[in-house]
């Protein structure tokens, strides 16, 4: 199955525990760990594949409720140069996040038709688990690539010693 989303917006969530490690002088690698009890996700989307061989090609409105969420972010990072200033550049990342729940609900399933809509949301809930397997993979990148531009945007515009409190 495919899965596709753009214009995702976090409307709920507050970061309950956050751990961030490697600003050190001379940075290689920084890892981030959060924890969020409870993130509402609101996008497009577009489906396509099967998925327990019900035929999808679909695409609206989502509105997704991820519960526990516990996300890992590692990446590797070198020190350049620029205008006698040492900037930060990200050169690449992993992810891993796990969940307790996922709440999905995509509107406008099989064009529109309500029942059949709110009955395949049904069985998406009560095979989240699988659901959230398949779309893992999407959504590790998904998720890596806002964090890594998250990171990428502030270092490579300030340089890295401007992080750091002066003694």
């Amino acid at each position: 199955m495919q899965y596709k989303s753009n214009r995702t917006r976090i409307t709920d969530g507050i970061v309950s525990a956050a751990v961030a490690m490697g600003f050190t002088e001379n940075p290689t690698k920084l890892e981030f760990h959060y924890k969020i009890p409870k993130i509402t996700l609101s996008a497009d989307y577009k489906l396509r594949g099967e998925f327990f061989s019900i035929p999808l090609n679909e695409q609206g409105k989502m509105n997704d409720t991820i519960l526990n969420y516990d996300y890992f972010w590692n990446g590797t990072v070198k020190l350049v140069e620029r205008n006698n200033e040492k900037y930060m550049k990200l050169e690449n990342y992993r992810t891993k996040f796990t969940t307790s729940r996922i709440y999905f609900n995509f509107g406008n399933l099989f064009n529109g038709d309500k029942v059949l809509g709110d009955s395949a949301n049904e069985f998406f809930n009560e095979n989240w688990k699988i659901l959230f397997d398949t779309m893992k993979p999407i959504l590790n990148k998904i998720t890596g690539q806002f964090f890594g531009n998250l990171v990428s945007e502030p270092f490579s515009k300030i340089p890295y010693k401007q992080f750091f409190l002066e003694d």
